[in-house]
Parts: structure tokens; C-alpha cells; sequence
């Protein structure tokens, strides 16, 4: 398995990669792997991204999607419209027995260990259980509940930490696999760092507790400007903080000092989709020479997820400048 300090979030433009549409590619176990062994195979790089979607947890309780082409599905209906109508909800249909998603992405997770366990590690995206509340109640119900309803919405958020207590304990069996903790909606663009505290921290550091119950990898990404609720973020115990590219890497590193290592923060669209070589490789120099010696550790990546139609060769050069700059193998 290689050692290299360099992650792609390569899930949705490995679809593309493979000549599937997004759809497409996670339409069966066997698409998933697919796709992801080829990106493996491809790029030579350190993790594979396997996505276990918020959505896929909705769906059982009554959600409808949009499936799309080029990116994850849509939510168009959510299960419940108003937080006091929770108790209309089986939860049980959300439970790794009863979910078809579980078992997809499950068998998708074994025959990648089995095809590429020894050359890569599969970083099984889950949804913090805020952001899985999320698609259950929809986010503007979401903020209102934080004012109103807030009884009701810790149980809810509850229920939702349970479910992906369950999917930690079955992935937690495959020996390659790594977990990394995606929240979204516990982004300070969203809610403050008051709500945070509050509604967010306290079932991620029990969703993390967890994932090292099983002696896992966690890693922690929340979208945005993260700077003012690091340290709350920190106290998750969390391995690992994938920042976006709106952070600023040298005062996220003063904040983390030697607790956590620091993933990221090459901006996806605008530098790896859209970038010059000139351009990607500026980025890289720039990340490397911020936070490459982060006391925590440090992880070359994207701020977040790469998007689908992002060119092979953009990759290559991302790849080829990360090592260069990291490991000096050029």
C-alpha cells in the first residue's frame, strides 16, 4: 500500500474516467468498484473515496431524489416536513439490514479490498449525523427546530447517529477501510458556532469514538470557512481535518499544532478542473510550502470533492506536483 501523502476525493470523476455517467457508476456494487479500480490503477494514488451518501439513509424513510449525470443525486422530497412529525417514522427501514443501499455499498467495499486492499486504502465517506438529520428534515425546517423544536431535534439527531453507529460497525469489519466524516451542514456558512457546540459536536465525537472503538481512521471535513469553529471541531477527536479551500491552511495549523494532521486544501474547480499546469502547480507549491511541515501531519488534497468533468491530465499534474514538492521525487 503506498505511503504517499497525497489524497484524491476521486468518487465522482472516476465515473467519468470509467465512461459512466455519475448515475451510472453507482448504480450496482460492481460499477462502484469499477470505477474506483481503475481510478486506483490509473492514478497510483493513496485512497480510493467510496461515498455513503445522507441520502441513501433518506431514501428508506420516504425521500425522493433526482438521480444526475454528472454529480450525486438531488433531494427533491424529504421524508418529513415538520419536525413534529417524526414519530411517523420507521427507523428501522433506515438499518443496515433492512437498507439495499447498505448492502450495494458493502459489497462494493469487499471487492475492493479484495481487487485493491493492498495498494490503496477505501475512505468511506459517511454523513455526520447533523448532516444525515438534514435529509430527514429538510435544512430549513432543520434551523427553525434549532430555535423551537430543539427536544425534538436532538432525538432526531440522534436516531441518525445511531444508523451510522451501525454502518461503523459492519465497515469497520473490512480491513483496507478508513472513515471520513463528511458534515456539511454544520458549516459556519450555515449555523453558528454556538449551534454547532450544541447540535453538531457532541454526536460527531460519539460517531468518531466509535470509528476508534475499532481502532479506524476518522477523518473530519466540514465545507467552508472553518477557522472559527476549529477548535470545537478538534475536540472530536477526529485523526485527520480535510479543510476547504476557503481556510486559511497556516492559521488552521497554529489552531490544530500537533493534536490532528491537516488534508487539503487545492481548490477542486477553479485549480483542478479549470487550472493551467502553471496554475495547478503554483497551488500545490503554495499548499505544500504553508503546511508541509504541519506539527499533526499533513495530507496533500483537494478542499473538497473533485468534480466530474475535471481533465486525466489535470490529475496527473496535481499528482506529479504533489510528489515533486512533498517527497522530491522529481
Amino acid at each position: 500500500m503506498t505511503n504517499e501523502n497525497i489524497v484524491l476525493f476521486d468518487n465522482i470523476a472516476a465515473a467519468c474516467l470509467s465512461n459512466m455517467t455519475y448515475a451510472q457508476s453507482e448504480a450496482t456494487a460492481e460499477n462502484i468498484a469499477k470505477k474506483l479500480i481503475h481510478s486506483s490503477r490509473l492514478f497510483q494514488h493513496r485512497d480510493v473515496t467510496l461515498i455513503y451518501s445522507s441520502k441513501g439513509i433518506a431514501l428508506p424513510l420516504g425521500a425522493q431524489i433526482k438521480e444526475n449525470d454528472s454529480s450525486p443525486s438531488s433531494m427533491t422530497h424529504y421524508p418529513v416536513d415538520d419536525i413534529k412529525d417524526m414519530d411517523q417514522l420507521d427507523f428501522s427501514k433506515a438499518s443496515f439490514a433492512n437498507n439495499e443501499r447498505n448492502q450495494v455499498l458493502y459489497e462494493a467495499a469487499q471487492l475492493l479490498d479484495q481487487e485493491i486492499g493492498k495498494e490503496a486504502r477505501i475512505r468511506l465517506s459517511i454523513g455526520g449525523p447533523f448532516t444525515v438529520a438534514a435529509h430527514i428534515l429538510s435544512p430549513d425546517q432543520m434551523m427553525k427546530s434549532m430555535l423551537k423544536n430543539k427536544k425534538e431535534l436532538h432525538q432526531l439527531i440522534e436516531h441518525c447517529l445511531n444508523i451510522q453507529m451501525e454502518v461503523v460497525d459492519h465497515f469497520s469489519q473490512i480491513e483496507s477501510l478508513i472513515f471520513h466524516v463528511a458534515d456539511p451542514m454544520a458549516s459556519s456558512d450555515l449555523i453558528s458556532p454556538k449551534s454547532y457546540r450544541e447540535f453538531a459536536l457532541p454526536y460527531c465525537k460519539q460517531l468518531v469514538d466509535k470509528i476508534h472503538s475499532y481502532n479506524k481512521e476518522a477523518t473530519l471535513h466540514i465545507c467552508g470557512d472553518t477557522l472559527k469553529i476549529l477548535p470545537a471541531m478538534l475536540e472530536t477527536g477526529a485523526d485527520v481535518f480535510s479543510l476547504d479551500q476557503a481556510v486559511d491552511l497556516e492559521k488552521a495549523s497554529q489552531i490544530l499544532g500537533g493534536e490532528a494532521a491537516i488534508l487539503g486544501n487545492v481548490d477542486p474547480v477553479n485549480i483542478l478542473r479549470d487550472g493551467s499546469s502553471e496554475e495547478i502547480e503554483r497551488a500545490v507549491r503554495e499548499v505544500v510550502s504553508q503546511v508541509g511541515n504541519h506539527p499533526g501531519g499533513f495530507i496533500l488534497g483537494p478542499g473538497c470533492d473533485i468534480p466530474y468533468d475535471t481533465p486525466e491530465d489535470n490529475l496527473h499534474l496535481f499528482l506529479k506536483f504533489g510528489r515533486k514538492y512533498i517527497q522530491g521525487k522529481l
